[in-house]
């Protein structure tokens, strides 16, 4: 059920303790690393794929820290999963490049 207002991490905290709070947040940083490392090794810095993590990675920056002033209420839930989903489809985008080079 959500509620009326507020801060989605501290009503994450409060329903699920530290524990669902370290994995909700955990869940994203191990996509920010994914997405992270992956354009990083691209020798292209000019390149459509960097660019691309850049903007996926600075995308979910925003979306983690809008969260911190709305409630999970309505949409906001479907677009940072969203933006998580792309950022893991991506980091395996450039893994199966590699793999395939």
């Amino acid at each position: 059920m959500p509620a009326a207002g507020g801060d989605t991490y501290l009503l994450l905290a409060l329903r699920t303790g530290m524990v669902g709070l370290g994995l909700f947040a955990g869940f994203f940083a191990l996509v920010a690393c994914g997405i992270f490392k992956g354009f990083r090794r691209l020798p292209d810095r000019e390149g459509e794929d960097y660019l691309l993590g850049r903007a996926l990675l600075a995308t979910l920056a925003g979306a983690l820290l809008i969260i911190t002033t709305v409630s999970p209420i309505g949409l906001i839930p479907l677009i940072y999963w969203s933006v998580a989903g792309m950022g893991v489809a991506y980091a395996q985008m450039l893994r199966g490049r590699e793999a395939g080079a």
